[in-house]
């Protein structure tokens, strides 16, 4: 899907995003109606439940951003003083 940080996103990507969302809707929607869980709780636990997938998107990005940066400064040769 797109970024909400910016970048390049797919229509594919997108579609996976938006069911996984409904599919997430569904199970809780269920979960309520068996259960004596309010409406109310089930939108926290939506809610709560994306930005834990945001999160997990974000320090992925920055753990393999941070491990090409090292990569890239290990390849460049320090300049010496003199």
């Amino acid at each position: 899907g797109a970024s909400i940080f910016g970048g390049i996103g797919t229509v594919g990507g997108t579609l996976l995003g938006v069911a996984a969302v409904a599919v997430l809707a569904n199970g809780l929607s269920r979960i309520v109606a068996i259960t004596a869980i309010s409406r109310e709780l089930s939108g926290l636990l939506t809610g709560a439940l994306l930005l834990i997938a945001l999160a997990a998107g974000a320090g992925v990005r920055f753990l393999t951003t941070r491990d090409r940066w090292r990569r890239r400064s290990r390849q460049r040769p320090i300049p010496r003083r003199r």
